[in-house]
């Protein structure tokens, strides 16, 4: 079963900009995108501007209303600000737009109070109002949020929830068409011109009724008006970062599990990190435990991660003071991931046994291929006398 929340930061682009320009509160303007209305002041919207309404429309209504246009660089700031809280509790985020993003809290114990517990601390930290929806369907969770985020947090929006994640046949069937967003509107508009108005009525079509009509999209209207949707909430925020994670079936205590568990994060974030050529020098451990709130760890490492070894030292790290409590599941995440430099390998693990077992394999196929000096160990290089002269020149003048 997925748990998907939708949320949705309320009049986002108003809120940035009068952070900005203290000259804009209590004023009425407008945020611009496109020639059209993105955002509006309460002000603004008071004396009749709506959202999506052309500027020049907006300009007839206040003929005081200041004009914003939309900022890249200025919003930036204010969306990590309030994706980053969402990715304490949170593992899978995709933003939508500035102010809409997918969270897959499907990992979560219990994700309808991790919604509750995130609600909070969005408004203490930034200040934002937010409005929230959930489902196991992503096009529905977003539904969800604009028919009954309006009462995110409460108990009566949790029943909503998990009558629209576990009976959402039951939650769409008095939706109207237009809310189907995954059907074009082509495809709704049809629906309409031939009586139908609801979800429900739609569900109740045989498929071969659908399949005469419409085609290879009866599938799809089908799977909508069962209030479905297999598709899957992608890991795009932090951007540049690559993510891993471990849970137990019962709670951990022994270093043995610790150590497995580990090394399962490590070998993941490993691949990941070879697969992409990238690395990083940052790490965060979130540890959850059988009770009381999740433990989140951060640190940063002088050399580079790049593959398993690099990631399971750092873990290693990072974990030397061990969690006081059980554990039940563990996630790490490099953020702020470069491409990797690629440089040659060194042998300096070949003094462990089995480091050495691995390698020999490889450097016999090598020497038999390539001849028996083809992989020497630096030591046993020769150089041209020449070539030493100048090195020592160099080391001794520091010209070179």
């Amino acid at each position: 079963m997925h748990y998907i929340l939708h949320l949705s930061a309320l009049h986002f682009y108003s809120f940035v900009f009068t952070e900005i320009h203290s000259a804009l509160r209590g004023a009425p303007f407008v945020v611009e995108e496109a020639k059209r209305v993105l955002d509006a002041s309460p002000e603004a919207l008071a004396r009749g501007v709506r959202l999506g309404m052309r500027i020049a429309e907006a300009r007839t209504l206040v003929k005081d209303c200041a004009i914003v246009e939309r900022s890249e660089e200025a919003l930036r700031p204010y969306k990590e600000a309030w994706l980053d809280v969402c990715a304490e509790f949170a593992d899978v985020i995709e933003p939508e737009s500035d102010d809409r993003a997918y969270l897959d809290l499907s990992a979560q114990p219990d994700p309808y109070l991790t919604a509750r517990e995130l609600r909070l601390a969005l408004h203490y930290r930034t200040s934002m109002a937010f409005r929230g929806g959930m489902s196991s369907a992503k096009w529905l969770s977003r539904v969800v949020c604009e028919v009954a985020g309006h009462r995110f947090g409460s108990a009566e929006w949790v029943e909503e929830c998990k009558t629209a994640t576990l009976a959402p046949r039951d939650f769409v069937a008095s939706l109207p068409l237009s809310l189907l967003t995954p059907l074009a509107p082509s495809t709704r508009e049809r629906l309409r011109f031939l009586g139908y108005r609801t979800a429900g009525q739609v569900a109740d079509l045989p498929q071969e009724v659908l399949r005469e009509q419409f085609g290879e999209e009866a599938p799809l209207i089908r799977l909508c008006a069962l209030g479905k949707g297999s598709a899957p909430v992608r890991a795009l925020y932090p951007p540049r970062s690559v993510f891993a994670r471990v849970s137990f079936d019962s709670p951990v205590e022994a270093e043995g599990g610790l150590l497995d568990a580990v090394r399962d994060l490590a070998e993941e974030l490993g691949r990941k990190l070879t697969d992409s050529e990238q690395q990083g020098q940052r790490l965060n451990l979130r540890i959850e435990v059988e009770s009381g709130a999740p433990e989140v760890r951060k640190r940063s490492f002088a050399k580079p991660l790049r593959d398993a070894r690099s990631v399971e030292c750092a873990l290693q790290a990072i974990l030397r003071e061990r969690p006081q409590a059980p554990i039940v599941a563990m996630s790490a995440r490099l953020p702020a991931l470069q491409p990797a430099r690629r440089t040659q390998s060194d042998f300096r693990y070949l003094s462990i046994p089995s480091e050495r077992r691995e390698v020999e394999p490889a450097l016999h196929t090598i020497r038999e291929q390539y001849g028996a000096k083809s992989v020497v160990h630096a030591s046993d290089l020769s150089f041209p006398r020449r070539v030493k002269l100048l090195k020592l020149w160099r080391d001794a003048t520091g010209w070179n």
